[in-house]
């Protein structure tokens, strides 16, 4: 995509647009004519050549063996290293996250228009925001903070 596609489909100006551009380890892509298109046919298609598919809010991401799940390990495990008591917690709002919501202590699906059915069995532990939004993002990092360190 151009940088003004970026810009158009995601509202970033052309400088974030540049940026965003310079990925490494996924590649965002939009399915034309979605409704059309078999999503097995393309998981399928990936696998066969080592790689994954999943969706975010807005893009599908090709990306092989790395997700957010492994990234999240791999900053624990620093952590852990290094203090002797660590927490964690993890927001998002789509299936490119819940690799991610799977690893911490306080995972957080932050409510949208979109539904996960089976995504509660899968994190027993997982928290849904009331709101939606930074909205939701904010109620639920507060809440957890004043849970884990409360004012004394």
């Amino acid at each position: 995509m151009s940088l003004e596609e970026i810009s158009d489909l995601t509202g970033l100006d052309l400088e974030s647009s540049r940026l965003a551009s310079l990925r490494e380890y996924d590649e965002p892509f939009i399915l034309v004519e979605e409704v059309e298109r078999d999503p097995h046919a393309l998981n399928e298609a990936a696998k066969q050549r080592g790689l994954n598919v999943t969706r975010g809010g807005r893009f599908y991401h090709l990306h092989g063996k790395n997700d957010k799940g492994v990234a999240i390990d791999k900053l624990v495990a620093w952590y852990v290293q290094h203090h002797a008591h660590v927490v964690t917690m993890a927001l998002g709002d789509s299936p490119n996250d819940f690799s991610m919501l799977q690893k911490v202590t306080h995972p957080v699906l932050i409510r949208s228009s979109r539904q996960f059915p089976g995504l509660q069995e899968m994190i027993p532990a997982l928290q849904v925001t009331k709101e939606k939004g930074p909205k939701g993002w904010n109620a639920a990092v507060l809440e957890i903070l004043n849970k884990e360190f409360p004012k004394k």
